[in-house]
């Protein structure tokens, strides 16, 4: 036997589906998605919290008529003072819980195994959940948080085919996604990344904007931390096969993007290899970045909005990450002499990396 309810709840044996009324559905439904199922948890999820007067027995006759259809073999058990479905039940929620599973384990290793896996629980959850349970308050939420959870898997899934390479077909799924769900700020990034993967850097940059707008106009928002990344990720690249032009050849896969594989680094204020964040100031001040972008610094160097990414480019084939040690006060002596300010300011910047007591 096997039990549906990633699309049309349907409880189906080796000779077709079992015809079941919208209260059975229901009660497999709930019990699919929870251990346990008793009275008191069915009166809100059957009934919308107004249960009949007999509800214990109506609970019962519906377990019966469960029982009585599918025959022989078993659905559903007593446990206690409810019920659970039967060890020997198939159920596809519970495939596709575990195929998310068995990908997240891998996808920062094994992209491709990932990927094979996220296309084996997508295949099994492909239309709207719950169809054919009772139109209550309880199915709704739980409708709409199984939806949401589908779509983090899916941008998931997406990620995963950016960084074993498999772009066929791609860019076209993440823009049609895109103009779906406006709002879904993880999917326009996929799909910047996506663009420029294949080659259409204008337009993912005509992406971003159009995302930046739109979240503006609408919402009156910023975007978030991810679609900023996305945008830093994709410009930096363009400096290193375009603007200046030192790695015109580069032809780095996705995984090698995301290994930092590239020439060159793009460290920022705040990175142990320069603790000190008050170098903020200067590039804000040399590229007039709040004039031209509308990214502000708070007293404390907080940029505004918060998502938002600054920091240095260096092209040097050499040039590689390191972390800055404890220093000694002569040190911070002749760092705040040429950078101009008291001591006292320079030693509470970095006062994490300091060897001495301030």
């Amino acid at each position: 036997m096997q039990l549906e309810i990633l699309g049309r709840v349907r409880l189906s044996s080796g000779a077709g589906p079992v015809r079941l009324t919208e209260l059975e559905h229901g009660l497999l439904a709930l019990a699919a998605l929870r251990d346990h199922v008793d009275v008191d948890s069915l009166g809100a999820w059957l009934w919308d919290g107004t249960p009949p007067s007999s509800a214990r027995n109506r609970v019962q006759s519906l377990v019966s008529g469960i029982r009585r259809k599918a025959g022989a073999e078993p659905v559903i058990v007593t446990e206690g003072r409810g019920y659970r479905l039967a060890d020997e039940l198939r159920v596809d929620l519970h495939a596709w819980q575990a195929e998310v599973t068995a990908a997240r384990a891998v996808r920062a290793e094994q992209p491709q195994e990932a990927l094979s896996r996220y296309d084996t629980a997508l295949a099994t959850f492909g239309h709207d959940p719950l169809q054919g349970a009772p139109l209550t308050a309880a199915v709704e939420v739980e409708r709409a948080r199984l939806a949401q959870e589908r779509l983090s898997v899916l941008e998931e899934r997406h990620d995963a085919a950016l960084r074993c390479g498999s772009l066929e077909g791609l860019v076209a799924e993440l823009a049609a996604l895109s103009a779906r769900h406006p709002f879904h700020e993880g999917f326009t990034a996929l799909s910047m990344l996506a663009l420029a993967a294949t080659g259409q850097q204008r337009r993912a940059l005509e992406v971003f904007r159009e995302a930046r707008t739109r979240l503006d106009d609408e919402l009156g928002v910023r975007p978030s931390d991810r679609l900023a990344e996305a945008c830093a990720e994709w410009l930096h690249e363009q400096v290193r096969k375009h603007y200046w032009g030192y790695a015109p050849d580069e032809q780095l896969s996705n995984e090698e993007l995301i290994r930092e594989q590239y020439k060159g680094i793009r460290p920022a204020p705040g990175y142990p290899a320069c603790p000190d964040h008050t170098e903020k100031g200067t590039l804000f001040q040399l590229l007039d970045a709040d004039g031209i972008s509308q990214v502000t610094l708070t007293e404390h160097y907080a940029m505004l909005p918060t998502a938002a990414v600054s920091g240095w480019y260096f092209a040097h084939p050499e040039a590689q990450y390191f972390a800055v040690g404890k220093i000694d006060k002569d040190q911070v002596e002749s760092y705040s002499q040429r950078k101009g300010q008291e001591l006292a300011i320079s030693e509470r910047w970095l006062m994490p990396n300091l060897g001495y007591d301030a």
